[in-house]
């Protein structure tokens, strides 16, 4: 592979992917297009490492006659034993340059996790370091000390050379291909030690997909399509993010200020419904320190995005919002003059407070964290839904609101005024952390009998109640 393939995807992926990639073995380096491969499997090569490997591993050519290893590397003119102490392991230490040698002969524990067979020239002492003023890594100084190591569980191979980092990729020598020593010699290792280091298909872990054979680390998964910030994958192409004009907001949504739209890539609920603001408006996306981006709309912060999501917003006077399983919601979340809004599944750790003023109807369900300020007043029609409110004990509801509806929620504390509520749906939730309640004689309101007895000395003078 060419020498700069490691700052190709130190410039593509970060210099700690590439780094990882070098430090479990550079011989990925040098599968062919490997830059392509990981040009989208995000920032951390460490969760693909095994996978990498297997698409550099040599394939093992069977044989109907399985030879002796070190009878095959005496043929191919190398004095060879298996290394099964760490006394045999670092035997070839003399060999190297000083400044050339293994990191193997540093780990006291190599060949108890590899099988190694240390392979060294017959005419070694012949082949002089300085006669080599160009290292390449399968000249003959380099190949005529070689240590070959097999992972003892399997599906890996290095053959390690004389150079050490002088030269690309010295982990890789011959490709770590055994036959590219002498043919036959990759069988005769995996027959006599009874191990595979073919390349099996490994699977990729969670959070990736191969689509071709490029790695995609993707984020969220929406109706089969999958969501990375950079970029998507629908019907199994890969689509860029332009991050000129676009961003990820987060649940399938793209913003296209080119185009002034939102893009509801994934037939999911649209994450905000600003299409009309942002036909209207003078548009700016502003970086930020923290490398979030906020979107302006005539000079007013209307959101913040980070990681490909909403992190924070300040919304008023649209149709519909939908924060659906968002991870980096974060500060004062203020949304003014909405129709219908759904806060779902939402990680709230970081928020310190969600302000809802003249909201027609509100989903607020299955939160985690929500230990900031809830201010419910301005919400007209509410469903509040499988949430711990252990950490919520200044949640305001709307005492005159239309409808509001409880339901799967533990914690509840303090007073609680719904005086005026017209519909009440109270159910599978304990009230007995509630020191005062008052209710709406007049409306209409529905408990569960579990509930019921829960609050019971409080609300026992309460007639409308019917119990399901």
């Amino acid at each position: 592979m060419t020498a700069n393939m490691y700052n190709i995807i130190k410039k593509q992926n970060g210099e700690r992917f590439a780094q990882t990639i070098r430090n479990f073995h550079s011989g990925i380096f040098d599968v062919p297009n490997i830059d392509r491969i990981v040009q989208y499997a995000g920032l951390d090569a460490k969760p693909i490492l095994k996978y990498l490997v297997s698409l550099n591993n040599p394939k093992t050519i069977k044989q109907d006659v399985h030879q002796d290893p070190i009878r095959l590397l005496d043929k191919a003119g190398y004095d060879a034993y298996i290394a099964d102490t760490l006394e045999k392991q670092n035997a070839i230490e003399k060999y190297f340059a000083p400044t050339e040698k293994l990191c193997t002969f540093d780990d006291p524990d190599k060949f108890k996790n590899y099988y190694i067979i240390n392979a060294v020239r017959k005419d070694v002492n012949q082949i002089k370091r300085d006669d080599f003023k160009k290292p390449q890594r399968e000249d003959k100084y380099g190949t005529s000390v070689l240590s070959i190591q097999v992972l003892k569980t399997g599906g890996f191979i290095s053959i390690k050379n004389r150079y050490n980092h002088t030269v690309e990729n010295p982990d890789n020598t011959f490709n770590s291909n055994p036959d590219n020593i002498i043919m036959g010699l990759s069988d005769a290792i995996s027959h006599y030690f009874n191990v595979d280091f073919s390349g099996a298909w490994r699977h990729l872990p969670d959070g990736f997909v191969l689509i071709g054979n490029q790695i995609c680390k993707f984020t969220k998964e929406f109706n089969n399509v999958y969501i990375a910030p950079n970029f998507y994958i629908k019907d199994g192409k890969i689509t860029p993010v332009n991050p000129d004009y676009q961003l990820m907001l987060g649940g399938g949504s793209v913003l296209d200020l080119k185009e002034r739209k939102i893009e509801n890539i994934a037939n999911n609920n649209s994450i905000i419904s600003l299409d009309t603001k942002l036909k209207q408006g003078k548009l700016n996306l502003i970086k930020n320190p923290d490398n979030s981006r906020t979107l302006h709309i005539n000079k007013q912060p209307v959101c913040r995005v980070l990681d490909g999501e909403i992190c924070w917003a300040n919304v008023s006077g649209v149709g519909s919002v939908c924060l659906d399983n968002l991870g980096h919601l974060m500060g004062d979340l203020r949304f003014c003059d909405v129709q219908q809004m759904y806060i779902c599944s939402c990680n709230l750790k970081n928020v310190s407070g969600i302000t809802l003023r003249n909201i027609a109807k509100l989903n607020f369900f299955s939160n985690n964290y929500a230990n900031g300020y809830l201010d419910f007043s301005g919400v007209q029609n509410l469903d509040l839904s499988v949430s711990n409110m252990l950490r919520n004990p200044n949640v305001v509801f709307n005492k005159n609101a239309k409808s509001i509806k409880i339901s799967y929620v533990i914690g509840m504390v303090g007073e609680l005024d719904l005086s005026s509520v017209e519909t009440l749906n109270i159910n599978h939730t304990n009230l007995s952390g509630i020191s005062k309640i008052k209710l709406n004689p007049d409306g209409q309101i529905l408990m569960d009998e579990q509930t019921f007895n829960s609050a019971k000395k409080l609300i026992a003078q309460y007639k409308n109640i019917k119990i399901r």
